[in-house]
């Protein structure tokens, strides 16, 4: 136990060192707005999502939220047709937390944002004695520098997960389209395994650069310029770095599969540091009366250095990764009170020995939220 405790110290210290150093890396630079009356009535960072705040009040706000939320977190290896096929039962392992929902609670202030989520620990006992029990923790930092630019500071860890080598149980992702897949007739019978030792951390930075391009878009077309245009375009680039570990105790591939994954078959640890680029869309449609509904979407690429822990030996890769971010949206505001509705999805791609490495976060997220204005 007292080993146990050491490793969980150093884990956070080296956590710490390494957000720290990622920040210096990003170099923070001062305030580039002063004037708080350029934010939003209800602040710029959403928990997901894009918005360009409007600069239409001299006041000061603080925004309370509370929100319920249905997510996910898996991770896919798979060879093969088995990462676009989910037919391939012997070419895929997906690995699932029990499912469950979150609570949360979301301020936000001037220019900051802070969101903090827990998985509730009520679970129906035939569910944990099945697939075991997930706990999960979700924490954000946001900070605006200017009405264009934002900064995230992000941290999620899970722990316990479980899968079905039928792929019958849980939902299962897929990374491309199989042909004339049937869905109803994955596997032959459910074959749960239970994995409470399995661990997924993941952390990181991103900065996100709103342009919008409505204006844009007037300035060159004579139409837009005289027609009251609604609908908001804006164009979204953002770096980021992304570390990301799925651990366990014993090997992540089960012994009944490992002649399907033999480069990687005694492998108990993944741990990977991506630093990239991304572009993407971001669509505001407002209408003649509340709700607003928003789409946004950006893809990235980047570098990636792996460590790889096996049960004989330990090694170290240098590859890239592909990164998704989505969300789609329902915002409802009025004076003091408002509600929102997101899906989102993220996802982040890359290979170990010639092996398909890919994690996915989705959900469902419903909040209400409380502005107070200074007076």
């Amino acid at each position: 136990m007292e080993k146990k405790n050491k490793k969980q110290i150093l884990q956070r210290v080296l956590f710490i060192s390494e957000l720290i150093l990622v920040c210096s890396l990003f170099g923070l630079p001062k305030r580039a707005m002063a004037n708080p009356g350029d934010m939003d009535n209800n602040g710029v960072i959403q928990q997901r999502g894009i918005e360009v705040p409007s600069s239409n009040s001299l006041k000061r706000n603080l925004t309370i939220s509370s929100f319920v939320e249905l997510p996910s977190h898996s991770f896919l290896i798979s060879t093969g047709a088995g990462r676009v096929d989910q037919r391939q039962v012997n070419q895929r392992i997906q690995y699932n937390p029990t499912f469950g929902p979150n609570i949360g609670i979301r301020g936000n202030y001037d220019f900051w944002t802070l969101s903090l989520s827990k998985r509730l620990s009520f679970v129906h006992q035939q569910d944990v004695q099945t697939y075991g029990r997930s706990d999960y923790d979700d924490w954000r930092i946001g900070y605006n520098f200017t009405k264009t630019f934002l900064v995230e500071l992000y941290y999620k860890n899970y722990h316990g997960f479980y899968t079905d080598l039928g792929g019958q149980e849980g939902f299962q992702t897929s990374f491309g389209s199989g042909d004339n897949q049937n869905f109803s007739n994955i596997g032959t019978q459910s074959q749960i395994i239970n994995r409470p030792d399995i661990s997924s951390l993941n952390y990181g930075l991103r900065g996100t650069y709103v342009l919008p391009l409505t204006p844009i878009l007037k300035m060159f077309s004579s139409r837009l310029e005289n027609e009251s245009m609604n609908w908001d375009f804006n164009f979204l680039a953002k770096a980021y770095y992304n570390r990301l570990r799925i651990s366990g105790e014993k090997p992540l591939i089960p012994s009944s599969s490992v002649n399907s994954f033999s480069p990687i078959s005694s492998l108990k640890e993944n741990g990977s540091n991506t630093l990239g680029l991304g572009a993407g869309l971001g669509v505001i449609v407002p209408m003649s009366k509340q709700p607003v509904f928003g789409f946004d979407a950006q893809l990235g690429t980047g570098f990636q250095k792996q460590s790889n822990l096996f049960t004989d030996h330990e090694s170290v890769a240098y590859t890239t990764a592909e990164e998704m971010n989505a969300n789609l949206y329902m915002d409802w505001k009025g004076d003091k009170h408002g509600f929102r509705f997101d899906f989102y999805l993220d996802t982040l791609s890359s290979k170990v020995d010639d092996i398909n490495f890919d994690t996915s976060n989705f959900g469902l997220n419903l909040s209400y939220t409380y502005s107070y204005h200074d007076t």
